[in-house]
C-alpha cells in the first residue's frame, strides 16, 4: 500500500512538470510579446505627437522610464535618429 501511494505521488509530480513547464513557457512568451507590443505602441504615439527634437527626446525618455527598456528610432536608410534608455549589452 505505501509503495502504491509513493508511485501515485511521483506520477502526479511528473505530470505536473510535464504539463506545467510548457504552459509556463507559453505564458511567459505571451507576456513578453505583449510588453514589447505595448512599448512599441507607446513609442509610436510619442513620436507622432512630438514637436521638435527636444520634445521628441523628452517623450522618448518618458516612454523608457515608464517601461524600463530601450527605444531606438531608426530612419529609412538605417541611421539612428534618437536613442533613449539602456537595455544592456546584446
Amino acid at each position: 500500500m505505501p509503495l502504491t501511494a509513493v508511485l501515485i505521488v511521483l506520477l502526479s509530480i511528473a505530470l505536473m512538470f510535464l504539463y506545467g513547464v510548457p504552459t509556463l513557457r507559453s505564458r511567459l512568451s505571451d507576456s513578453t510579446g505583449t510588453l514589447v507590443f505595448t512599448q512599441a505602441a507607446a513609442t509610436a504615439e510619442a513620436v507622432s505627437q512630438s514637436q521638435g527634437d527636444s520634445d521628441l527626446g523628452n517623450r522618448l525618455r518618458l516612454v523608457t522610464d515608464s517601461t524600463g527598456g530601450e527605444v531606438v528610432l531608426v530612419s529609412a536608410d538605417g541611421g539612428i535618429l534618437a536613442q533613449r534608455g539602456l537595455c544592456g549589452r546584446f
